[in-house]
């Protein structure tokens, strides 16, 4: 099945379908265990609304220690000694 051929099924389908539909895709595409875990526990009544913002959330939370970890102090140095 192509793509385009998958989206008009989708496109086709009822909207609570569709929810269905997508929100089952979200969580097979998961790669952070953690997060498909909590997805897999809300079950049925997980929304794709609240699946979008739980995964924008982990991402900036992802970035954050990273962004961090690469700032380096910024270090005065008033003389160099030589040997």
């Amino acid at each position: 099945m192509t793509m385009t051929s998958m989206t008009m099924k989708i496109i086709q389908m009822s909207s609570s379908y569709r929810d269905d539909v997508l929100r089952d895709r979200i969580i097979a595409g998961m790669k952070s265990k953690e997060i498909k875990r909590k997805f897999l526990h809300k079950g049925d009544e997980l929304k794709i609304k609240d699946a979008i913002e739980t995964i924008k959330s982990h991402k900036a939370n992802q970035s954050q220690p990273a962004a961090i970890a690469y700032s380096s102090p910024k270090v005065e140095v008033d003389a160099l000694r030589t040997h």
